[in-house]
């Protein structure tokens, strides 16, 4: 049996039921109208039937566009992979090259500063092996061959010993003297 018709048979087999109920006359206006709205049911169907074909059609068209569209895709991703490998060997090389700068640049710095803790390391010893210095009460500090003392010493001549030590040792290249004498008590 047609789908078509089971909507209408219904709508058929309802009015049938209440046209039973009625008199002759309203019977048959009421049959007439039943059956305009059986031709309407069936023509409402029939629209509905051509419209899901459509809607049918659209889809089968739109999933086609999306198959092309995913092909395109891939194409694309494929030339741009290929670009980004190219791009990221570049980087790649950059990436190398300024680390190996850096290694550099770090190695350099770190020569300077054991050079710098050696100097300091020296002066200090020899602060230690000087009876008329507190070595102890001297701080040294270097930053590229560049020694600042702070602190106390006892005495002026102190201070000034202080400084010509520092002045003496090898990569040292300046000398700033903050030691603060003492007062004798």
């Amino acid at each position: 049996m047609n789908k078509k018709i089971i909507p209408a048979i219904a709508l058929s087999f309802s009015s049938a039921v209440f046209i039973a109920a009625c008199s002759s006359e309203t019977q048959e206006e009421m049959s007439s109208t039943t059956t305009e709205m059986t031709q309407s049911a069936e023509n409402m169907t029939e629209n509905a039937a051509d419209n899901v074909a459509d809607a049918g059609d659209e889809a089968m068209d739109a999933a086609e566009n999306a198959g092309d569209e995913v092909a395109d895709a891939g194409e694309e991703a494929m030339d741009s992979a290929e670009e980004t490998g190219e791009d990221v060997a570049d980087y790649t090389s950059d990436a190398m090259n300024d680390a190996e700068n850096a290694i550099s640049s770090a190695l350099d710095s770190a020569g300077t500063v054991m050079a710098d803790s050696a100097i300091t390391g020296e002066i200090k010893a020899k602060y230690i092996a000087e009876a008329d210095l507190a070595a102890l009460e001297i701080d040294v500090d270097t930053q590229e061959g560049a020694v600042t003392l702070t602190g106390t010493v006892p005495t002026e001549p102190a201070k000034s010993l202080a400084e010509e030590i520092a002045s003496n040792v090898d990569g040292v290249t300046s000398v700033e003297n903050d030691l603060a004498v003492e007062a004798a008590q």
